[in-house]
């Protein structure tokens, strides 16, 4: 007798709900070119245009970029930053917990180290954090319809949660609106230590410096400015509230274009050259 021949079952097809017109940044210390493909891969999952990425090294590189992105959701523009660096050198965690945080109609999915936040806290961006539990979060965004029963495991057990876990939290953050995620407020530790530390070197050299230019605000042009930097280094140097009034070739510190709001970062420049090679420093370096 002939068997009959199965048919074979229907695959199991998931679509999670779509945040769309909004703009995303990724600002993420997984950046080679695989693992930056399945991140914005996994993305897409949620939202239908590529997310911008920034490649990072260091927490105050991620501290600058969340910040300094910030800028660009003013006015009620839509879309968030999925923020990620977790270090997991002599820990047996899976890397640092995630959290968020609101910032107008925007949102931050972020890693929660101390230097991270720093900045934020420091601006006065937001002086509190929403704790996130991985496998309570994946399972209130499974009931919420964000996230495939499929997947629970697999997100739960992953290494990789930038790519698998914060481009939901943020997707159902953009798509719920003011609807929140089952969480632990934690207001976000000062690090005064980092006041006045490169914290971003860009292509031209310019040191970034986390630290605001607002007591500078009055001193007139070419003030000279008793400064310390990292190597016991002492010097004096101008200040010039704009780079294009800086003397070619010299250098010195400036009020930057960099910053939230009305706070500013300060910059330490050599108009046409690069100050990072001049003076021999590097993000976490400082300056006072």
């Amino acid at each position: 007798m002939k068997s009959k021949s199965r048919r074979p079952l229907p695959l199991k097809s998931f679509r999670p709900p779509n945040a769309e017109n909004a703009s995303v940044f990724m600002v993420n210390n997984c950046l080679d070119d695989n693992a930056q493909t399945i991140q914005q891969g996994e993305f897409r999952r949620y939202f239908e245009a590529d997310p911008m990425f920034v490649g990072i090294t260091h927490e105050l590189e991620a501290s600058f970029n969340m910040a300094n992105l910030l800028k660009t959701f003013r006015h009620g523009k839509r879309g968030g930053i999925l923020v990620n660096i977790a270090h997991r050198k002599s820990t047996k965690q899976n890397g640092a917990k995630f959290g968020y945080f609101p910032f107008e109609r925007a949102w931050v999915v972020t890693t929660t180290g101390e230097e991270t936040l720093s900045l934020a806290e420091y601006l006065g961006i937001t002086k509190t954090i929403r704790i996130l539990d991985i496998e309570e979060t994946t399972d209130f965004l499974i009931e919420e319809g964000f996230v495939s029963p499929d997947d629970r495991g697999d997100i739960i057990r992953s290494q990789f949660r930038s790519a698998v876990f914060s481009p939901a939290v943020l997707a159902y953050l953009l798509t719920k609106g003011e609807g929140e995620i089952p969480h632990i407020s934690q207001p976000i530790r000062k690090v005064p230590e980092i006041v006045g530390s490169v914290c971003w070197v860009d292509n031209f050299g310019n040191l970034k410096l986390a630290k605001t230019a607002d007591k500078f605000e009055g001193l007139k042009p070419g003030t000279s400015i008793g400064t310390e930097m990292s190597y016991f280094t002492s010097r004096h140097l101008p200040y010039y509230p704009h780079l294009s009034l800086v003397p070619h070739n010299q250098a010195a510190i400036t009020r930057g274009s960099s910053g939230v709001g009305t706070h500013h970062l300060l910059e330490l420049v050599i108009k046409g050259l690069s100050a990072a090679k001049a003076f021999g420093l590097k993000v976490g370096d400082k300056i006072i």
